[in-house]
């Protein structure tokens, strides 16, 4: 069922994935005015007379809420691709159904009339739904088929009405499922995208007031430069990992950065496996920690992604970890 398939629009994929991508460049200018705040050089600093306890509560309202939208819209995609599912199946048992009745009951002029009143162009789950129902009507009414002995009911292959017609419940059930699912999700991320709107706003007065408090070449107009105001226009720079450390047995600590970046992605190995396996996504944070780890030599690569691509992956980092205390 190619053309019905992708019922979730490349557009509307788009759309989702640049509010995403817009969010974690809020999460990262939030990022760097918190690290710029918490400097001594900016420890007067205080824009909108704001301080550094209301920028860190901004940051983790936006990466929660962040957080519960991605949750939400992973589940909506999982019930739309069931109901696409299911969709298929009533889709393609409706034109196999047709058919079939067309050649059974050719010479039959009053049945043949009802078939071809059957629905077909139908381009949705619900116009599929009306399809199918009209069919098992049209079937529920039609005599034994001609021409075969002993005479029977009309069935297509093993798919009999009653299949049908579980075929039909079972579509009814994933549309009801998704009833209402995009309306409540565009509401959730009209508020997710409001949310980004109000605290990019606040980064960019942060920008506006430093530069007119801290003069060009003064280390407190170093910290606000740092702050970015306009998401790149490239992929990321090669990232590099700047620490990697197992501060305790168990556990490993890396520090990373790649320009242009707006999230991370994290891929381990112990040193003697060949490939490495993805432990993280869209880390948003430039620092991150793994534990529980096994001893053993443990290496990490990293690279960083925003809406133009991955950029090139840093060099391996190699830790060793140590083994855990017992209990």
């Amino acid at each position: 069922m190619g053309r019905k398939a992708a019922r979730f629009l490349p557009a509307a994929e788009r759309k989702i994935n640049r509010m995403f991508e817009q969010t974690n460049f809020t999460i990262k200018q939030l990022q760097r005015t918190k690290k710029a705040m918490g400097e001594p050089a900016l420890a007067s600093f205080k824009p909108d007379g704001r301080d550094l306890t209301y920028v860190s509560g901004l940051l983790t309202t936006l990466e929660s809420t962040k957080a519960e939208e991605v949750a939400r819209t992973v589940a909506l995609n999982m019930a739309r691709g069931a109901l696409d599912v299911v969709w298929s199946d009533a889709h393609d048992n409706c034109v196999d159904v047709y058919a079939t009745m067309r050649s059974v009951y050719r010479d039959d002029a009053a049945a043949l009339r009802a078939i071809r009143r059957i629905p077909k162009k139908d381009q949705t789950a619900r116009e599929t739904l009306v399809r199918a129902e009209v069919t098992a009507a049209v079937w529920a009414s039609l005599p034994d088929m001609p021409n075969t002995f002993p005479e029977a009911p009309f069935i297509v292959g093993t798919l009999s009405l009653e299949v049908f017609n579980g075929v039909i419940a079972a579509l009814r059930a994933k549309i009801e499922a998704c009833e209402g699912c995009d309306s409540d999700l565009e509401v959730q991320q009209g508020a997710l995208a409001q949310l980004t709107r109000a605290d990019g706003q606040f980064v960019s007065a942060v920008v506006a007031q430093g530069r007119a408090q801290f003069a060009v070449g003064t280390v407190g107009r170093e910290w606000i430069d740092t702050i970015p105001l306009e998401p790149s226009t490239q992929a990321p720079l090669q990232a590099e990992i700047t620490a990697a450390t197992s501060p305790v047995p168990g556990v490993v600590h890396l520090e990373f950065e790649a320009t242009h970046a707006t999230n991370y992605t994290i891929q381990h190995r112990l040193e003697s496996d060949v490939e490495f396996v993805t432990v993280a996504e869209d880390v948003t944070d430039e620092s991150w920690d793994a534990v529980g780890l096994p001893s053993g030599n443990h290496q990490y690569i990293v690279f960083g992604v925003n809406s133009r691509g991955a950029g090139p992956v840093s060099e391996i980092a190699t830790v060793p970890v140590a083994v855990q205390a017992a209990a």
